[in-house]
């Protein structure tokens, strides 16, 4: 042995790896605390989106049952797609979303097999008219039945604007929508246009509310 050194003794190499594993150990602690750190930042921050949104849930409006091919989807940020064949030549498509500061409905009826100008726009109001006379929808929903009916009624409002289809619009003040639509003082505003779409008709009467 030389002079001065005693090479590594068993006892050395024991603390050595013990310093080892026990920095290995904290290695992965470490990890795990960002990991969980990251994913507990991620489920606050979805939370928080969510808890953004001040409107309720959409609910279905059409009575349980009635109509054919009757379904109601739920999509992301409170949307949702209600959806039914009122006869043969006409479909209906409910469309819900809102949120934070806009809650939307629109109905959609698509019409086949009808080659009606949507330019003829008497013709399409007395549809639209009929169509939600007949309509089979639950309770809550016949304010805003009876709503659109008024508002339908009197054919008052700014044109819709071009390549949107032909139609007026109205605020809820009375007043006329700008280039963006009604503003947050108006409170909303409603519009019905009639748009033809290859071999069939959409014919749509939607209302928004600004909160």
């Amino acid at each position: 042995m030389i002079d001065g050194y005693e090479g590594f003794r068993k006892d050395d190499v024991d603390v050595t790896e013990r310093e080892m594993r026990a920095a290995t150990t904290q290695t992965h602690i470490g990890f795990v605390a960002v990991l969980m750190g990251l994913v507990l930042c991620g489920f606050v921050v979805g939370w928080a989106e969510e808890a953004d949104c001040t409107a309720a849930a959409p609910e279905p409006l059409l009575k349980k049952g009635v109509y054919a091919q009757q379904s109601f989807q739920q999509g992301k940020d409170n949307s949702a797609t209600e959806t039914a064949d009122l006869s043969p030549a006409v479909k209906l498509r409910i469309n819900y979303s809102g949120c934070a500061d806009v809650v939307s409905k629109e109905f959609v009826f698509t019409v086949l097999n009808d080659q009606t100008s949507p330019a003829r726009t008497d013709y399409w109001v007395a549809f639209v008219e009929d169509q939600l006379r007949h309509l089979q929808v639950r309770d809550e929903a016949s304010t805003r039945i009876s709503n659109w009916l008024k508002f339908v009624r009197q054919k008052q409002g700014a044109p819709i604007a071009h390549g949107e289809g032909v139609g007026f619009a109205l605020c809820h003040d009375a007043s006329l929508p700008g280039p963006d639509g009604c503003s947050f003082k108006s409170g909303g505003g409603e519009y019905f246009k009639v748009k033809t779409i290859k071999d069939h008709v959409d014919v749509i009467i939607g209302g928004y509310v600004l909160i």
